[in-house]
This record gives C-alpha cells, sequence and structure tokens, in this order.
C-alpha cells in the first residue's frame, strides 16, 4: 500500500504497538488508579472503569515508549555488532567487545 496509512489503522497500529506494555503495566496502573479514586472518594464504577482503562491504556504508551522501544533498539545494536565478522574475530582471541 502506498501513502500514508487512514487514521484508524495508524490507531490500530499503535494499539497493537501497546498491547505487551499494556499487558506488563495494567497492574501497576489499575491499582494506582484504584488509590487515587478512592483518596479523591468518587463512588461511580462506570467512572472508575473509565478512568482505569485511561490510565491503562496510558501506562502501557508510556512503559513502549519510554522502556520497550530504547532496550529494544539497544539490543538489536548490540547483537548487529556481536555479528559483525570483525567482532567474531576479536571474540575468537578472548577479548569481549
Amino acid at each position: 500500500e502506498t501513502g500514508a496509512l487512514p487514521a484508524w489503522k495508524r490507531w490500530l497500529s499503535r494499539g497493537g504497538d501497546w498491547s505487551f506494555a499494556i499487558y506488563l503495566s495494567h497492574p501497576f496502573s489499575l491499582t494506582i488508579a484504584a488509590m487515587i479514586w478512592h483518596r479523591l472518594g468518587w463512588s461511580s464504577l462506570e467512572g472508575y472503569v473509565l478512568t482505569s482503562l485511561v490510565a491503562g491504556i496510558l501506562a502501557g504508551k508510556w512503559v513502549h515508549e519510554w522502556i520497550e522501544v530504547p532496550v529494544t533498539r539497544w539490543m538489536r545494536e548490540r547483537v548487529e555488532r556481536l555479528m559483525r565478522p570483525e567482532a567474531k574475530r576479536v571474540e575468537r582471541q578472548g577479548v569481549v567487545t
């Protein structure tokens, strides 16, 4: 497909990118949302569900962009560096770069 993706496809793609981070971070974001909700004395179940949903998505977005992407980039660069022929040669000589 050529050209930019429609907005709805971009959002679906982002949701897919964030999904694993949402899965990993949701217990923390839901706990924090519940603590804040309780401290403010709010009682609406629907409001809590909506707040928790937004908090979970935002936490997943943050974890993906600030942790997952940089760590993945760093690991990929490290593996590529180790796979270069000159790195293998140095590794055989007992020197680790």
